[in-house]
């Protein structure tokens, strides 16, 4: 149970710190950096969510009014505040921020929240029509659905604000939620598969032919195969991760690079939620700097270094509130 915890914290805590580092590259230094596009853009969110369907199943365990409730408390309550709180400090509109559809960076939590209705109502629905054997084919049925009908409203959001509104073009990730909710039920089988270096080797050398194909010959090529064989490819890249962090578990404790995976994987919500704070938003100058000397691995390499600095004050910050129960309760969603 404990090694379970680990590397699940661990893979977390890599998606947070992922996060971060795209936010110091995009949003600070206002970069297009190709490592930054290849590994954080990738990977970053469909990571996040993947991890948050590992426990998708332990909600049918639960009442599913009591699930929502204790949902709203812990994820879309403390996401208002510190939105509305965050909106109040840089100066910018409430209302119209929660019509985007990023939510000036708050979104995740809002969407993620979206997709444990869509997960328990799929529940609900299977279980009235009985079938309830069949549920989890029903869920990945969802997932892909989700994958085109996201894609397709999205280009519709300028005319149908709603579309922003409930941040329908991020509901793609759905897709990888369910996907780690189904591996998560077999993670025995898994673990054990992915321990073989000829599996995960496999596995590694799949995605470096498709990312240098998609970065020779564009991405979009990739769309004649369509939407859900991209989504594939980045699944077989999370399945890496995992694999990753079960083989080697000192990627999530025994050293100072596990145990800050797993610091992080643990306080998250203490990162997500304080990082926008923080950040050095007027480093575009840096970013002017690196485009000019065009070198990508060292403003990469710098990007990474301010993430640092960010998310140890996030962490740092996040322990002060936590010296109250009140505040980690409606700041922070936990209890």
């Amino acid at each position: 149970m404990e090694q379970r915890i680990n590397y699940v914290d661990g893979m977390r805590g890599l998606a947070m710190f992922m996060v971060v580092i795209y936010h110091v590259s995009s949003g600070c230094f206002h970069s297009d950096n190709i490592i930054t596009n290849i590994i954080n853009v990738q990977y970053e969110l469909p990571l996040f969510f993947f991890i948050s369907g590992f426990f998708a199943e332990r909600m049918d365990n639960k009442g599913t009014w009591t699930c929502i409730l204790d949902k709203i408390k812990h994820l879309v309550i403390p996401t208002i505040i510190m939105m509305s709180l965050f909106c109040w400090v840089m100066d910018f509109d409430l209302i119209e921020g929660l019509q985007k559809k990023l939510k000036e960076g708050y979104w995740f939590t809002l969407v993620l929240f979206e997709f444990i209705l869509i997960y328990l109502s799929t529940t609900f629905f299977s279980k009235t029509l009985g079938l309830s054997k069949e549920k989890k084919w029903i869920h990945l049925l969802v997932g892909i659905i989700f994958i085109y009908i996201s894609s397709f409203l999205e280009k519709y959001n300028k005319q149908y604000p709603i579309i922003d509104i409930f941040s329908i073009g991020e509901f793609k990730h759905y897709i990888y939620f369910i996907i780690g909710s189904l591996l998560f039920s077999k993670k025995e089988l898994l673990n054990k598969v992915l321990k073989s270096k000829y599996v995960l080797g496999i596995c590694i050398i799949i995605c470096i032919i498709a990312n240098i194909f998609g970065y020779k010959y564009g991405f979009a090529m990739l769309r004649l195969f369509t939407m859900v064989t991209i989504s594939c490819l980045i699944i077989i890249g999370l399945i890496i991760i995992w694999g990753l962090f079960i083989r080697y578990k000192g990627l999530s404790n025994g050293n100072i690079i596990g145990d800050f995976f797993s610091l992080i994987g643990k306080r998250t919500l203490d990162i997500y939620f304080i990082h926008y704070f923080i950040l050095p938003w007027n480093l575009n100058t840096v970013g002017t700097f690196f485009s000019n000397i065009d070198i990508p691995f060292i403003e990469y390499s710098f990007a990474v270094f301010i993430a640092l600095l960010v998310t140890l004050t996030a962490l740092g910050i996040g322990c002060i509130i936590r010296l109250s129960p009140f505040a980690t309760r409606w700041l922070l969603g936990e209890k």
